[in-house]
């Protein structure tokens, strides 16, 4: 008997009440991976101006004062961007939490002088581009003096490549792994697995729940608790709700803006599946950011802060 799913909160309660502000800063990119949408590495846009950067980031702390803030910062590649050093000391002095997402490509030397600046750091391992040898090394890096996650997208053309780096990563210890479903088509088809490649994945995807070691359930929100009609409950990582097609929501209340915010480059959304409709820009003088949630009407759900966010069915009886 399929259980029907009620409500879906964070495994962890350290994470109820964070905000994760999700910012993709420019398309200035040294990868351009063939899954990639263009727009996030064809170096069109370029850096945003410092002072409006630094304007909205205050007008972010003001709106959600008394809550815990995470800013995802991301490209393009992020590391490329010379302000990024100033960017992190500016968020922490307004009690801002600092992530980056970076493909990892800097030399060790940079990462052990700048790593420190960051309280979180997720690297995305790209098979088309990345050396496994410095990646790993980078990762040992990280790992010495701040916390570190690694996000690994799994290619059906090189299966086996992504998923025995993936475990080689895993089996370190010094990051946990997410092994990422790749989509195409700016995310909106799912790749095409073999049933024997779905049937690895969905067995390595079951050894990534509760790993130990990192801070991206505080700071980015880890792992979720689903609990269904029946009165039962099941921990799910949002690549396992993925991969089990269980990402669908319409009709559902789901707090996406109250819990996160997406910018692409200067415009300002609830969460990268643009439900909820635009926000407005980082240079508008007068923004007025979300209090509350949004009913969702899309048909499936694939961005990460999105599934993360604080949801339930509203139609469904309660206990």
């Amino acid at each position: 008997m399929t259980r029907i799913p009620l409500r879906i909160t964070p495994a962890d309660t350290a994470d109820t009440g964070r905000v994760v502000v999700e910012w993709i800063m420019s398309s200035v990119c040294n990868y351009a991976c063939h899954y990639c949408p263009i727009y996030l590495h064809d170096n069109r846009v370029r850096w945003p101006d410092y002072n409006s950067v630094h304007r909205f980031t205050r007008t972010v702390a003001e709106h959600y004062r008394g809550r815990d803030i995470t800013f995802l910062l991301s490209g393009g590649e992020i590391t490329l961007w010379p302000q990024l050093p100033r960017m992190a000391a500016d968020l922490r002095a307004l009690g801002i939490d600092v992530a980056v997402l970076s493909n990892g490509t800097r030399p060790q030397p940079w990462w052990a002088t700048h790593a420190p600046a960051f309280d979180h750091v997720l690297l995305s391992y790209h098979h088309e581009r990345a050396e496994p040898g410095h990646f790993r090394a980078v990762v040992d890096t990280i790992a010495a003096t701040t916390s570190v996650d690694v996000n690994v997208v799994i290619d059906p053309a090189a299966f086996d490549t992504t998923m025995n780096l993936a475990a080689a990563v895993q089996a370190d210890g010094k990051a946990p792994v997410h092994r990422k479903i790749m989509f195409l088509d700016g995310w909106a088809r799912r790749a095409d697995y073999s049933p024997d490649q779905h049937a690895a994945l969905t067995a390595a995807l079951a050894t990534e729940v509760d790993q130990p070691g990192s801070r991206e359930s505080a700071l980015l929100k880890g792992d979720l608790d689903v609990e269904y009609l029946d009165g039962t409950h099941q921990v799910l990582t949002p690549s396992q709700i993925i991969d089990t097609g269980a990402n669908t929501w319409p009709g559902w209340t789901c707090n996406v803006g109250a819990e996160s915010l997406f910018i692409r480059f200067d415009e300002i959304w609830p969460a990268s599946c643009r439900e909820g409709g635009r926000i407005g820009t980082i240079f508008d003088n007068n923004l007025a950011l979300p209090t509350a949630g949004i009913t969702c009407t899309a048909r499936s759900c694939n961005c990460i802060a999105g599934i993360k966010a604080t949801k339930s069915d509203p139609t469904a009886v309660h206990p």
